[in-house]
């Protein structure tokens, strides 16, 4: 999995790239995520890319739940694109945050 930080004067933007599979593998990944918003003085967006993403396990849900945790809950929105029509089937059974939003 890949993490891409874009820090502008008018922004910072987190996007993670999630590979096929989705489940606790991505822990490091989420949690680095998790720390450059923490440490950024910035408002911050995190994006996570899913485009790649053909299996979700229970575990990988679940780290997007603690991703949103770690990241501050409501005050980072953590944004799902690039989303296919499984997953999303899979995530509307889940009572994901408000400020988890799939584009």
């Amino acid at each position: 999995m890949n993490i891409i930080a874009n820090n502008t004067a008018s922004k910072n933007i987190i996007v993670i790239y999630t590979d096929e599979i989705l489940d606790l593998s991505s822990y490091f990944t989420f949690s680095e995520a998790a720390e450059m918003v923490r440490g950024s003085p910035l408002p911050s967006s995190i994006f996570v890319d899913m485009g790649k993403t053909r299996q979700l396990f229970d575990s990988g849900r679940a780290m997007l739940q603690a991703l949103h945790q770690m990241a501050g809950g409501p005050m980072n929105p953590i944004y799902l694109t690039n989303v296919g029509s499984d997953i999303k089937s899979q995530l509307a059974l889940e009572r994901m945050p408000m400020t988890m939003v799939l584009t």
